[in-house]
């Protein structure tokens, strides 16, 4: 039997420098897919996704938290 794949919850908040145009989901995406292998084996793991853009103009940054959910 194998062993059984943790499954996450990740929440990501991007800080950006002005409203230019950007899709949510294709920076989330970026987030997902570099952490494979990294953090999971593939993103497909993550089970709960929670995204927020803000502006920042002062300190542009992306905050990634995550969970383990079983």
């Amino acid at each position: 039997m194998r062993p059984r794949k943790n499954i996450y919850a990740v929440a990501c908040q991007f800080f950006t420098k002005n409203r230019r145009r950007v899709d949510l989901d294709n920076l989330s995406k970026l987030i997902l897919d570099s952490l494979n292998g990294i953090v999971w084996e593939d993103d497909c793991q993550v089970w709960q996704l929670d995204l927020a853009r803000y502006v920042d103009k002062e300190n542009p940054r992306t905050e990634v938290k995550i969970w383990i959910l079983q």
